[in-house]
């Protein structure tokens, strides 16, 4: 058993509403005049065998919660080639970049590429499939689009999942064509399921070393609990989660949604809705709304009985909206269908990237929780400026007018389409801003208290904060803890932007030192 630890002299002015002591499952303890300043009780005798840490004065706080991210898909991407950005600006770059992985990679063999942004380019569209059979004629090439929604396949990768010019496309997706051949062009939009379903998954070993990177990075992060919202989420991909933590390659806690497709087989499995302290939940049903090539999809006859069979089973529900027209979609069928038998429960929307104003107080009188995605006006604000008509530009990932209007609303990265870094989400909810330094609806800013309480809570329960408060009076939560590397400052939020967690503590044993 890993010594007990005796944190000395931290501002735990971010602890104030809870009592730090310590138990059996989380042995930390915590002194100095900061903590004795705050009136809080504090173990006064602590074990002799404990280590000491001097924090100097850094604030100490609840770890973050990332309340809506996609664990395996980043994982993924951590050993994929990068064609973020931040790694290539042109489609001669990120051909370049895929050629070097090409060149050692056993012919036939599938070559992943993630994080391309076709704003983003030099050249200002998708790469085609021609682009990439100029680098890798003989092997099959998948590239992510950031975003998650579109997918770029070579010629080899086309033909090894069966997409042809005389393939029909799944309800919702739309396969890319070109206008005089009627040939894909190899570009896949909202078909990451048809293509998952087609490709081999990693090995197991590949599995493990690819989810120990992101455990890894989530921990340095800050970030001691998340939310896999994938909507392919399976009985089998649960009992991959189980294995993955309980060999140590995934410590932080998760809560995994589930597929719609796949809610029969958790009835069947007895593996209800499950809220909790623990490492490893069961979430909501995660419903994909779409308005792929303009239709809703599901159609609203469709969508109102997908949450009634959630609900009638109890589970909630959580939707992916990003048009205003899905957002509305959504809330008409959460007022039609059946109703969640559990009233602790909470359904969910999911990015709520438009939100028109007529919207927010149905949004409130359903008891919906939000979680939106702060970090997206940091990296793609400029993009949402140039394209978004400018009538919705105000609609654009509302936050303050939901607070201020009563809506439960936290914050998840959305990885792998942003890196998980609360900080930058923290400042993204505090300024608006986005990377090129343009502000997005600067009044819907929120203040430096609104955007770490977004950042550190998972809004399950329609009482979650009284939840959580009665969790840490109990002791249970009080193990897991993050020291950053300075005082955040409101005031100040281009310095808030530089902020580094300099230790993690997880279970009260420290697993991440900066």
């Amino acid at each position: 058993m890993s010594p007990a630890l005796q944190l000395v002299n931290a501002d735990v002015r971010g602890l104030a509403d809870a009592i730090i002591t310590a138990t059996k499952s989380s042995p930390v303890f915590v002194s100095g005049n900061f903590a004795r300043a705050m009136d809080l009780k504090v173990e006064a005798n602590p074990p002799l065998e404990a280590k000491v840490i001097d924090c100097q004065g850094l604030p100490l706080t609840y770890g973050f919660v990332d309340a809506h991210c996609h664990v395996m898909a980043y994982a993924s991407s951590l050993t994929a080639v990068d064609c973020r950005p931040s790694a290539v600006s042109s489609i001669t770059a990120l051909k370049e970049a895929i050629r070097s992985r090409v060149s050692g990679t056993p012919e036939g063999h599938w070559v992943r590429a993630t994080g391309y942004s076709d704003f983003d380019l030099s050249e200002k569209r998708h790469p085609t499939r021609t682009d990439l059979d100029e680098v890798a004629p003989h092997h099959p090439v998948r590239l992510n689009h950031r975003s998650g929604h579109a997918i770029v396949l070579n010629s080899a990768a086309l033909a090894a999942v069966g997409i042809s010019n005389v393939t029909d496309e799944p309800p919702g997706c739309t396969i890319d064509r070109d206008t005089l051949t009627g040939e894909p062009t190899g570009l896949l939009l909202e078909m990451e399921d048809f293509v998952r379903a087609r490709v081999p998954g990693p090995t197991v070993e590949e599995l493990r070393t690819s989810m120990r990177l992101a455990s890894n990075s989530f921990l340095s992060n800050g970030i001691l609990s998340v939310c896999d919202t994938s909507p392919g989420n399976s009985v089998e991909t649960y009992d991959t989660f189980k294995e993955m933590q309980s060999g140590g390659y995934f410590l932080p806690a998760l809560t995994m949604m589930i597929g719609p497709s796949h809610l029969d087989d958790f009835v069947e499995n007895a593996l209800p809705m499950k809220l909790g302290t623990g490492m490893r939940n069961i979430g909501h049903v995660k419903i994909m709304l779409t308005m792929s090539g303009g239709t809703l999809s599901p159609s609203q006859s469709e969508l109102t009985s997908l949450i009634s069979k959630a609900h009638s089973l109890e589970y909630p529900v959580a939707i992916h909206t990003v048009e205003a027209a899905a957002l509305e979609a959504a809330l008409n069928s959460l007022e039609d269908a059946t109703p969640l038998p559990n009233r602790y429960w909470r359904d969910r929307i999911e990015h709520c990237s438009e939100c028109p104003p007529e919207l927010i107080s149905k949004m409130a009188r359903l008891n919906v929780a939000v979680v939106t995605n702060p970090a997206f006006l940091y990296h793609s604000g400029d993009r949402y400026l140039a394209e978004t008509e400018g009538s919705k530009i105000p609609w654009l990932y509302r936050a303050k007018s939901l607070v201020e209007s009563g809506i439960r609303v936290a914050a998840g990265s959305d990885a792998p389409v942003t890196d998980p870094n609360p900080i930058i989400g923290i400042y993204s909810a505090i300024t608006r801003r986005s990377i090129g330094g343009k502000q997005i609806n600067a009044e819907e800013g929120l203040n430096l208290k609104q955007a770490l309480t977004m950042h550190s809570r998972r809004v399950v329960a329609k009482d979650q904060d009284n939840y959580r408060s009665d969790q840490y009076r109990r002791g249970h939560l009080t193990g897991n803890l993050i020291l950053l590397d300075r005082q955040l400052n409101e005031d100040d939020p281009e310095e808030i932007l530089k902020t580094r967690v300099a230790m993690t503590i997880l279970n009260g044993k420290i697993v991440y030192e900066g």
